[in-house]
């Protein structure tokens, strides 16, 4: 059971959440972060130097938190009239790039126009929520596959994550809503976020200084009752860790998210001149005995 734990490249097996990094989305696109909860010290550093500045221009924290809070709700309203009205130019401009597909506005118009597979009916804006460059709004709406107009609406009432790029806000696509969490900092239990981390930032640290006596202490206790510290440190890991980023963590109850990039290299004495490797991934914590660990399941066997 050990054995897979330093068995493929990017870690498996049992200790899946260990060393895997399947879950990433990809390790050129660059993660978001969070100043409520951002773990890193020279973070902090920088919004200490931020209120700084912004207190030498006469504008505060909070004024500052309102301003974004105002040009978010403007940017969302003005894209889910499009949505509603149909005005699919405008709908246009708030896309990613990876949405658009490569098609031009004109392209992306008439398909929408013949073809876009729903209808929305009906919306409304509740509550607005900004942490550093994301923000999350509270958007309930109404929407009806084209094709099948008989239908009943569907109701849908979600808090839609949006993110600041070049200066201004757009919807975070769905293929990349993992890249950030659901809710917003005030919905979510911030102390158990903080404490998490640190323990995913211990954690990282002594895979990075390759202490795997310490390593094998973040395996959760049923984990440790079966595998032996003996058999567990007899083994070589695959690859050598060589910095790590904590961005953030989603706590619901006794589980953990924390999304985290690390820089790794093969675990080879002639390659320790190689560029390494960063990926960015999201791994499962759980909380045992008010203790968090790794989520490693039996089904990973």
């Amino acid at each position: 059971m050990v054995k897979k734990f330093f068995a493929n490249v990017n870690g498996g097996g049992t200790c899946q959440q260990i060393v895997q990094l399947s879950t990433s989305t990809g390790g050129n696109r660059p993660s978001h972060s969070f100043p409520a909860v951002q773990f890193m010290s020279k973070t902090s550093f920088g919004l200490v130097t931020m209120f700084v500045l912004l207190g030498l221009l006469g504008v505060t924290p909070l004024q500052a938190a309102q301003d974004e809070q105002k040009a978010l709700t403007e940017r969302a309203t003005t894209f889910w009239q499009a949505r509603v009205k149909g005005d699919w130019a405008t709908v246009y401009d708030y896309l990613a790039e990876g949405e658009k597909q490569g098609g031009t506005k004109e392209q992306y118009v008439a398909f929408s126009k013949e073809k876009g597979p729903f209808h929305y009916l009906s919306y409304k804006l509740g509550d607005v929520q900004v942490d550093g460059n994301v923000g999350w709004v509270k958007t309930a709406f109404e929407v009806e596959p084209t094709r099948f107009p008989g239908l009943p609406p569907n109701k849908v009432d979600t808090w839609q994550p949006w993110e600041k790029r070049d200066g201004q806000w757009y919807p975070i696509p769905h293929e990349q809503l993992q890249d950030v969490p659901k809710l917003p900092p005030t919905l979510r239990p911030l102390k158990e976020e903080s404490a998490v981390m640190a323990r995913a930032n211990e954690f990282w640290q002594a895979r990075e200084k390759e202490d795997y006596k310490t390593v094998y202490q973040y395996c959760p206790p049923a984990f440790r009752e079966k595998v032996p510290a003996e058999e567990f440190l007899s083994k070589k890991a695959l690859n050598t860790y060589v910095k790590h980023s904590i961005h953030w963590a989603e706590v619901s109850g006794d589980q953990a998210k924390v999304r985290i990039t690390v820089d790794y290299r093969p675990n080879d004495p002639n390659l320790t001149k190689m560029e390494p490797s960063r990926e960015t991934i999201m791994q499962q914590w759980i909380k045992v005995n008010n203790q968090w660990y790794l989520d490693i399941r039996e089904s990973q066997e």
